[in-house]
Parts: C-alpha cells; sequence; structure tokens
C-alpha cells in the first residue's frame, strides 16, 4: 500500500511542477488527499494510501500530514515544493492516472469551496452527528461512509476508452452551484476597544480609509483573499504572530470570544489587513466556511505587530465614544464636581439624585435639522418626557 508521505509529495509535485503559481494551500491539500482516499473506496473498494481522515471543523483531516506541517504551516498557509520529503515519487501507472482522474475534478476547486463541498456530504457529515459547528471532533470517517460518495448517482460508468475513467464528473451540477463564489462580509459581533487597541483619536480621514478597505474587501471571495492575493503586500493578511517583539498581547486575552473559537488556534487563527500602508490593521478571524471575517479589534497604531522601524514601541490609543456614552462621562464629571458642594440645600444635589434613580431609564436620540427645529418650537408648550410619553402612547395604539 502506498504511503500518505508518498502521496501527499505527488500532489505537491503534480500541481507546482505544471505551474509553480497555482494555489496549494494547507486546507486545500487536505481535501485533495481526502477525496483520493474516499474515492478509491468507492471505486477501487480500497483505500489509496494508510491513513484514516477525521471530521473536522474545517471537513475532513488526516491527523499525520497535520501534525508534519503543523510546526510550519498553519491552515492558509502555501504548501510548496520545498515542502516534499521525497521529490521521486514513484507509483504505479494505474495509482498515479487515478489521482490524476480526481485532480481533474478537483484542483479547480479552492480550499475554502473543497471545504463547503465537503461539510454538505454525508460522511462528514454523519460522522460528526449533533455536534456544534464550531466544535472540535478527532472522530474518524469510517471506509463504509466513504462508499456512499459513490452512491445516488455518482458512480463512474467505467468504459475501455481512453482515459479510463472517462470523462464523467465526480462534483455534480447542483453540487458546483452551492459552490458558486461567496463574497467576505464582515461582523463586529465580537468587535471591542481595548488598552493600545482604541480608536478615540482617530480621524475622520482614518474612520474614512476604514470603512473604503471593508467596501474594497467585501468585493473579493475568500479564495481571492487567502489563496491568490494572500501574500500581496496591500493586503498584509496573516496570521497573528504571538511570539513577536514587545506585542502587547495574547490570544488568551482576548477572552470575550466565544471559548470555542479562543480555544482553537488550529481552525480559528487571529489574522490582520491593513487598513492602509501606514495607518493600522484590522484583527480577527474567519468563521468555519471562511466566508465571514468577525472583526475583533481595530488597531490604528499597528501594536498588533510591533515594527523595528518605531523600535518595538507601543503607541498609546484613546477609547472612542459614543455620543451617549460621552453624555454619560460628562454627567459622572458632574456629579463628581457637585458632590464636592457643602451645602447640602443646593438644588444640583437633588437634580443629580434624580438622574441617578431615571439612570436606568434614560435613552438618547439624535434627530434630524426638521424634527430639532420643530421638537424645540413644541418643548415651549410640552415638557420633553410629555412628548416622549404621548408619542409611546400613540404608537402603542397604532401597532
Amino acid at each position: 500500500m502506498n504511503s500518505i508521505h508518498d502521496i501527499t509529495d505527488y500532489i505537491i509535485l503534480r500541481v507546482k511542477s505544471e505551474d509553480r503559481f497555482a494555489s496549494l494551500i494547507n486546507l486545500k491539500l487536505q481535501k485533495l488527499l481526502y477525496y483520493v482516499q474516499a474515492w478509491s473506496y468507492s471505486i477501487n473498494k480500497k483505500p489509496m494510501f494508510d491513513g484514516e481522515f477525521e471530521a473536522w471543523i474545517h471537513g475532513p483531516v488526516n491527523r499525520e500530514i497535520y501534525n508534519r506541517f503543523n510546526s510550519t504551516k498553519y491552515l492558509y498557509s502555501e504548501i510548496n515544493i520545498d515542502d516534499c520529503m521525497n521529490h521521486n515519487v514513484s507509483l504505479s501507472s494505474e495509482d498515479a492516472e487515478f489521482i490524476d482522474f480526481i485532480l481533474e475534478n478537483y484542483l479547480k476547486y479552492s480550499g475554502a469551496e473543497l471545504e463547503r463541498l465537503s461539510h454538505n456530504e454525508m460522511p462528514w457529515i454523519e460522522t460528526r452527528g449533533d455536534l456544534n459547528v464550531n466544535e472540535r471532533c478527532d472522530k474518524v470517517i469510517t471506509p463504509e461512509l466513504m462508499i456512499i460518495m459513490g452512491k445516488n448517482g455518482k458512480l463512474l460508468n467505467l468504459n475501455s476508452d481512453s482515459p479510463k475513467y472517462g470523462n464523467k464528473s465526480l462534483v455534480t451540477k447542483e453540487q458546483e452551484n452551492e459552490l458558486k463564489r461567496r463574497k467576505i462580509t464582515f461582523s463586529f459581533s465580537y468587535f471591542k476597544q481595548i488598552p493600545n487597541f482604541q480608536i478615540g483619536e482617530c480621524s475622520k480621514g482614518w474612520h474614512i480609509g476604514l470603512l473604503e478597505r471593508l467596501g474594497a474587501l467585501g468585493t473579493m471571495t475568500p479564495q481571492e483573499v487567502l489563496e491568490e492575493n494572500r501574500g500581496s503586500i496591500e493586503l498584509r493578511c496573516h496570521p497573528i504572530d504571538w511570539s513577536a517583539k514587545n506585542i502587547p498581547i495574547q490570544r488568551k486575552d482576548l477572552d470575550w470570544l466565544p471559548k470555542e473559537i479562543l480555544d482553537n488556534e488550529t481552525d480559528f487563527p487571529i489574522m490582520q489587513f491593513s487598513i492602509t500602508k501606514s495607518t493600522g490593521r484590522i484583527v480577527g478571524y474567519f468563521d468555519r466556511d471562511s466566508s465571514i471575517f468577525h472583526i475583533v479589534l481595530l488597531d490604528p497604531e499597528h501594536n498588533i505587530q510591533p515594527a523595528k522601524k518605531t523600535n518595538y514601541q507601543i503607541q498609546p490609543t484613546t477609547k472612542g465614544l459614543s455620543q451617549y456614552d460621552d453624555l454619560l462621562n460628562k454627567l459622572e464629571r458632574i456629579k463628581s464636581i457637585v458632590s464636592d458642594c457643602s451645602d447640602k440645600k443646593c438644588k444640583l444635589h437633588s437634580h443629580i439624585s434624580v438622574i441617578e434613580e431615571l439612570h436606568d431609564n434614560i435613552v438618547y436620540i439624535g434627530l434630524d435639522n426638521d424634527f430639532y427645529s420643530t421638537y424645540q418650537e413644541i418643548l415651549k408648550k410640552i415638557p420633553l418626557q410629555k412628548i416622549l410619553e404621548n408619542g409611546i402612547l400613540v404608537s402603542m395604539d397604532n401597532a
């Protein structure tokens, strides 16, 4: 039986020898190996190599190959010819023809697309069972489940024509339609400002640059960012080096993230994008299907990876406040000043106590100019609280 390392090297050499710029990230290599093994069980009724696959979050993974690259590669790292253990792999002509046939079917898809493909197939689904989508799984996908790959009309009608396996596609039209390339979307569900990663002193221009960068990235697919342009100087897309000199934060400090994300650096590496060349980074992680990027931090001073040109110094930041938060801060300052007043009969003391009682029921709203002018006229006749209460009652009647 073939060694899984020989099959791995055969695939690397086959892909990179034909086009050294062809994308073969770690994620994609694992999926190609899986499909070689799965279809070998389904078509040939035997394994192609000595290896099992576990139903990991990002699709089937062989742990031995994962361990082989783990010290130098992460999920989206490019695999190159230099990573081969054996540059002169010798396979039987029959095995080589079979592997080439599998590659002809699957090489055109990106790693993220192959991941989504495997997520919609019975072997991976059945093996994971009722596990949460972000939950680790080390259950092995059995040969019996891999044989299912060839059912429901997928079994090949082998014939004597050349090539041996004909021109039948292993990916159905229905599956291909589901793989239509999705654009990257962004989520701020886990965004937080913490010391050294705050945006209170950022200019309007910086915020415009941030929105423009998000807009530009939103026109791209995960494949274009993570595989085709991953190393571009403009994007500066790469995982955070937690061992970087003078880095002010560690992954464990992002403790507001869900535990299954925080504790799983393998499947959810924390990554960065540049905002522009000189104005900081967007920091976060891709979800399971690599289509949603969850923004965790905004880093206007590039503190996440201190630079040699600034002598690895950390630049201080100030927390950005919403108008409502700013109002509450001003109120706290007023309370502090009033508390120093020795005259307890001072009306300010009673006003502050009333505000404290109502603190949880304070509502902050913004009005455009036309509404504000009207509001000012009404306010001359009716107190603000009464205006709001009447508006709420009318809304309840119309609901």
